[in-house]
């Protein structure tokens, strides 16, 4: 089976900005995340409806990811998915200076 620890192994771009979807109460919202350019690389993980584990949390934590909300509604994954390609585009257009 395809683990989350599985998904994190392997080569990730150096300066990538790695984020995660989290309905916890640390989590930053998206508007908060500065891009340096519209090119700047950026790794998201967004899990299940019921959220992470606190070992799937862990895990991320240690990887450097960021949590990171969308608002005070937990999103089916297929609109969290939508919601967080449609934030980061905003967030590279802002970076561009558009």
């Amino acid at each position: 089976s395809y683990s989350l620890r599985t998904a994190l192994q392997g080569d990730h771009p150096a300066g990538a900005v790695s984020l995660f979807g989290d309905t916890r109460g640390d989590a930053q919202p998206l508007a908060s995340v500065t891009l340096s350019s519209p090119l700047h690389e950026v790794r998201v993980a967004i899990g299940p409806e019921g959220g992470w584990s606190e070992g799937e949390r862990s895990l991320l934590l240690d990887q450097g990811f960021t949590p990171i909300t969308l608002g005070p509604r937990v999103l089916r994954v297929e609109t969290a998915v939508g919601a967080f390609v449609a934030g980061l585009a905003v967030l590279r257009d802002l970076s561009a200076g558009r």
